[in-house]
């Protein structure tokens, strides 16, 4: 009876640790999977950090060869914008094209439907990228509406 009982004492032991190494390999697995997908999905954030590298660097070329092609500042004025930041608030945007003739809406600071369109609108006649966002070239540009003598208010 007692060889029965220690037989049978073993077998539950070893079946409990059966458990445990079947518990630990699935585990294992489950961590091997995790892995493999955090690898995949490392490489695909660094495949699309490079492709949006690379449109970037063919933005800044379409803008640059727009830019030389007709922008309405001077060479100086272009090349101040390549090398520094000019900042116009919302404000500045709606006075500087209502100025400029391209917006007739509220100077309120909010750079909403119209604003945008306006901003399509002066890119567009200012030989810009027309996407409608006032970034430094539009900027640059819009700011000759600003400091400009005849067209202050």
């Amino acid at each position: 009876m007692a060889r029965r009982l220690m037989i049978a004492g073993l077998m539950v032991a070893g079946a409990a640790l059966a458990g445990c190494a079947t518990t630990s390999t699935g585990a294992h697995l489950e961590q091997d999977q995790l892995r493999a997908q955090v690898n995949t999905l490392q490489s695909q954030v660094a495949a699309l950090s490079s492709q949006v590298e690379e449109l970037r660097g063919r933005q800044r070329s379409v803008e640059d060869h727009t830019w030389e092609a007709g922008g309405r500042v001077a060479t100086a004025d272009a090349h101040a914008a390549k090398h520094s930041r000019i900042v116009l608030t919302a404000k500045e945007i709606q006075l500087a094209l209502q100025r400029a003739g391209y917006y007739q809406g509220p100077i309120d600071g909010r750079i909403g439907t119209k604003t945008r369109n306006a901003i399509k609108t002066f890119q567009t006649a200012n030989n810009l990228v027309a996407d409608g966002v006032a970034g430094t070239k539009t900027m640059v540009a819009l700011q000759a509406y600003l400091t400009s003598p005849e067209n202050t208010q």
